[in-house]
């Protein structure tokens, strides 16, 4: 009975486990699937915010260059350029900055103060910043966008958007837009996972509940079927096994089975009835001639029948041995069949 209980319970706990495995399995494969999508878009709407604001530095830069293009620039469009670069970096939490040809930046946001009044020595910042040959001659043809560190001036990997200042045909210089992905990203996707985690943990709460329930609910005839099958063990084939007509079971392989399960038992209560009515009816014509052989015996060897009657009787008893030959055959051949 324990082992009976121990294996019931077993195929209960395999089937929620598995269950529940696959489930998590399928959260663990979507919220990764929804991080690296979620990412992606993030990063996607970044490089396009720094494309846009580079673009629009990068006109306002060609314009105002162009009002000095004839007598040198001038102080108060240094003021207007910087000024521009450190509101629009400002703006997108962003390093924007302008190279001249020979890959050394001219304009930057750290070259004005607070007054707007320009630093009269060297930018701690960009003072450094040197622009390779080939890195300056892709970004000369047009707007362009990719990852990286710029050489590795920029120490992080960033985003790095660069869109050519023009004067007519001429290229005045190159504006670059920077911005750290880990420093934004990240923030960003701790957001995400943290709403996803306690909505796949809510959710698994509840899929736990449901999961529960069904393979209860399942596994259910199943048990009642493993009690059933030791009594009629026992040779009690009284047990059925109702037929539930639910959510979970119904018209299935589980319905069918119990079905089948009740119609083998009312077959072998049908034959154990069978099998003792003819016992009770072979012990009954057995000893019917069994008494009357003992009678006719006993009454030759007493001496109570007389001899020239024996042969008489003799024939009766031979007749008698040969009923309970044919009794004892049919009995081996119910034997043959039940086995």
């Amino acid at each position: 009975m324990a082992r009976s209980k121990k294996i019931r319970a077993g195929l209960f706990r395999k089937y929620l486990l598995a269950t529940i495995s696959i489930i998590l399995a399928s959260f663990v494969f979507l919220g990764g699937a929804l991080l690296l999508l979620v990412s992606k878009l993030w990063m996607d709407e970044k490089m396009k915010l720094l494309s846009e604001n580079a673009v629009s530095v990068a006109q306002s830069t060609s314009n105002t260059l162009q009002n000095d293009f004839s007598s040198g620039v001038s102080l108060i469009s240094v003021q207007l350029i910087c000024n521009t670069l450190m509101q629009t970096s400002d703006a997108i939490d962003a390093d924007i900055f302008i190279i001249n040809h020979e890959g050394d930046v001219v304009f930057c946001k750290d070259t004005l103060q607070s007054n707007l009044s320009l630093y009269t020595g060297y930018c701690m910042v960009h003072g450094n910043y040197k622009i390779s040959p080939d890195t300056l001659k892709k970004s000369l043809g047009g707007v362009t966008g990719y990852t990286g560190d710029l050489d590795g001036m920029l120490g992080d990997i960033c985003f790095i958007v660069s869109a050519p200042v023009r004067a007519g045909e001429e290229v005045l210089g190159v504006v670059y837009a920077t911005q750290p992905i880990l420093d934004g990203l990240a923030p960003y996707i701790l957001g995400i996972f943290r709403m996803f985690f306690w909505a796949a943990l809510l959710s698994l709460a509840l899929a736990f509940i449901i999961v529960y329930l069904v393979s209860y609910k399942m596994t259910k005839p199943l048990r009642e079927m493993s009690q059933a099958a030791k009594q009629y063990a026992n040779g009690d084939f009284s047990k059925r096994i109702p037929v539930s007509k639910s959510l979970f079971m119904n018209n299935d392989e589980i319905e069918e089975l119990v079905i089948a399960f009740n119609s083998m038992a009312q077959a072998l209560a049908t034959l154990e009835m069978s099998r003792r009515s003819f016992v009770s009816n072979v012990s009954h014509e057995l000893k019917t001639p069994m008494t009357t052989i003992g009678g006719f015996i006993d009454g030759i060897l007493d001496g109570t029948i007389s001899e020239d009657k024996e042969k008489q009787y003799l024939n009766i008893v031979s007749d008698e041995v040969k009923r309970l030959s044919r009794l004892v055959t049919g009995m081996l051949n119910m034997s043959k069949i039940e086995a």
